[in-house]
């Protein structure tokens, strides 16, 4: 008697553990929701400047995302969970990639080839803000290195940490365009860049986002254009990713690859 009781309760225990982890409408639409967002933040990275390689995973994770919704749709939760881990796992991937060979070496780039002038140049404000530029940088591999040191099966929170991380870079990126931008612009006209942390940056109102992005865009395009500053490393690709946009003129990658799955998909059926 006492044996099956005990057998009675075990099996409870094990189903209500199984219902714990059964995928449900509510959960998979919030996950296919963040599952959006990884793809969209990385997306402006690598349809303004990514390799073959990050093409390709982008790719890969974006099919598998749009199964995800298929699958949602169909009412099948537990078949769109699996594609949403497939996806997260192909984005964890992607992130490390991206962090590691494009934007971190953009952001040295931009810091060290401008570096010289800057410092030569003994404007404090601007080795102030160059200064902040290597600070987030640092900061930037620590949550690098948090994000590969989380448990392996933590995909949404990895990717979490590694999106933090790339917002730093992008800020070191636009710091150095803030000091080579200080360190020719006469007295009279310098702006106040105050420093701010990325979720200062981030988190702003759409308007002064969109107005902060115009006023430094403008300013570029005149220093260039008056021969200030020599354009030899697309800097406004830089500048448009660092606002999270995508450059004129060139493609949606995300958008390309999601009607791809679907016209695919559909000629499965």
């Amino acid at each position: 008697m006492h044996r099956l009781f005990f057998h009675i309760a075990l099996w409870l225990v094990f189903k209500t553990f199984l219902l714990a982890y059964v995928p449900d409408r509510a959960g998979i639409e919030r996950k296919l929701k963040e599952n959006r967002y990884f793809l969209e933040f990385i997306n402006a990275g690598i349809s303004n400047f990514g390799d073959e390689k990050s093409r390709q995973l982008l790719q890969k994770a974006a099919t598998e995302h749009y199964r995800a919704y298929r699958a949602y749709l169909q009412g099948h939760y537990d078949i769109s969970h699996d594609y949403i881990r497939q996806s997260q796992l192909i984005l964890r991937d992607l992130y490390v990639y991206m962090y590691d060979n494009i934007y971190r070496r953009d952001a040295l780039y931009l810091l060290k080839s401008n570096s010289v002038v800057v410092v030569s140049s003994r404007d404090e404000r601007a080795i102030k803000l160059l200064n902040l530029g290597y600070r987030d940088v640092k900061h930037a591999d620590i949550y690098r290195k948090k994000g590969y040191h989380y448990p392996e099966h933590l995909y949404s929170i990895k990717i979490y940490s590694y999106i933090d991380g790339i917002k730093y870079l992008r800020q070191a990126k636009r710091y150095a365009f803030l000091a080579i931008i200080e360190t020719h612009t006469p007295l009279p006209d310098k702006a106040d860049f105050k420093k701010q942390t990325p979720d200062d940056y981030f988190n702003r109102e759409k308007a002064e986002f969109l107005e902060d992005y115009l006023r430094v865009k403008n300013i570029l395009t005149n220093m260039i254009d008056r021969k200030y500053i020599i354009n030899d490393y697309d800097y406004f690709s830089h500048h448009d990713d660092n606002y999270g946009y995508i450059s004129y003129e060139k493609p949606n990658l995300l958008e390309k690859y999601l009607n791809e799955a679907e016209a695919y998909l559909a000629k499965q059926k």
